[in-house]
């Protein structure tokens, strides 16, 4: 699902994280957190989002869909999620062996 279709429960999920900071035992990199805060609770647009934090929009794109699953199966225990829903696309896959190659 894209980002638009489940805003509402990635907000809830990034409110139950700072709400519970220091009571749960998980914490993400300032950069992620800078993310969340940035894209998620201020609710930037992708492309202004991106600018502040001075990375390809594309970019913000995969992280943020990373961070959300660690914070679900973090969150939402016993809950096994379907690789096809969190796994790059093909052609990100290309991208990602040419930069690395």
């Amino acid at each position: 699902m894209t980002y638009e279709n489940t805003a509402d429960a990635i907000t809830e999920l990034v409110k139950t994280y700072y709400l519970r900071r220091g009571i749960d035992n998980i914490a993400l990199p300032q950069f992620y957190e800078e993310a969340l805060i940035c894209k998620v609770l201020q609710a930037r647009p992708w492309r202004e989002a991106a600018k502040v934090l001075n990375i390809r929009k594309s970019t913000l794109m995969l992280m943020l869909r990373e961070v959300v699953k660690v914070l679900i199966q973090y969150y939402v225990k016993y809950v096994e999620i379907p690789e096809f829903m969190i796994s790059v696309t093909k052609s990100q896959k290309k991208k990602q062996v040419v930069l690395e190659g």
